[in-house]
């Protein structure tokens, strides 16, 4: 029987596992060998962004499953944090708020930047105090 140190390893190593898989099924697109974008890590609704969506659930489950194990409700803030995380992934928050802010701007944004990354990192700010 494994010692939970071991278990965590072992989830650890197969989320990394699978990642590297993502990326190897990424370049094996980008070079033809795959013709579907849904390989494509920068596809919207891909099998990657899928994936992240999973593991997003599992740490919110594992936090949950935490505070109430070790009786810390500091847990449930991280949960909370990668619920939002899952939710702005999922149904592009930043990037849709993100760009009705920019479509209030009239600047030019220093460093290079979109009015529309101006706009995303507006909202990624706010989120963040909230989150704090």
């Amino acid at each position: 029987m494994n010692t939970p140190q071991e278990n965590n390893r072992l989830f650890l190593w197969l989320c990394l596992s699978a990642d590297i898989a993502f990326i190897i099924l990424h370049i094996l697109f980008k070079t033809g060998v795959l013709s579907s974008t849904l390989y494509s890590v920068k596809r919207d609704l891909g099998y990657a962004e899928f994936y992240q969506y999973v593991k997003f659930l599992w740490i919110i489950i594992i936090f949950v499953y935490l505070s109430q194990k070790l009786k810390y409700w500091g847990y449930v803030s991280w949960a909370v944090t990668f619920l939002y995380f899952l939710a702005d992934d999922a149904f592009q928050i930043h990037e849709d708020i993100g760009t009705l802010i920019a479509n209030q701007l009239t600047f030019s944004p220093p460093l290079n930047l979109r009015l529309q990354d101006f706009g995303e990192l507006t909202v990624y700010a706010i989120a963040g105090i909230i989150l704090m």
